[in-house]
């Protein structure tokens, strides 16, 4: 997160920066008091592979709008400009991607 917050600070105004986990944005926003750039990954409903969770994993998409609302829509110091579609394993065949997609989209 410093070294994100040093990209602003210098002037890279057109970073994005992607929030793999709802306390994030908070974090990113004590390090620096510019306008940021926001992408949020979206995780799949997918079950983990690994033993434990990580945030790299994303957002679940049930708790995106929420979290846009709360934290993103009204503050001034913050831009959503991509959100980005994460599956967890290997894609095997184009349907079950597609499906995914459709799932997090509605």
């Amino acid at each position: 997160m410093d070294n994100i917050a040093r990209l602003y600070e210098q002037g890279y105004n057109n970073t994005i920066t992607v929030i793999d986990h709802v306390e994030e944005l908070a974090e990113l926003q004590s390090r620096t008091q510019k306008k940021v750039k926001l992408g949020i990954r979206i995780a799949s409903e997918e079950e983990s592979k690994f033993e434990f969770y990580t945030s790299r994993l994303g957002i679940g998409y049930r708790d995106i709008v929420d979290f846009y609302r709360s934290k993103i829509q009204e503050n001034e110091r913050s831009e959503l400009k991509m959100l980005h579609f994460f599956i967890n394993t290997v894609i095997k065949d184009a349907a079950y991607y597609w499906n995914e997609l459709r799932k997090c989209i509605h």
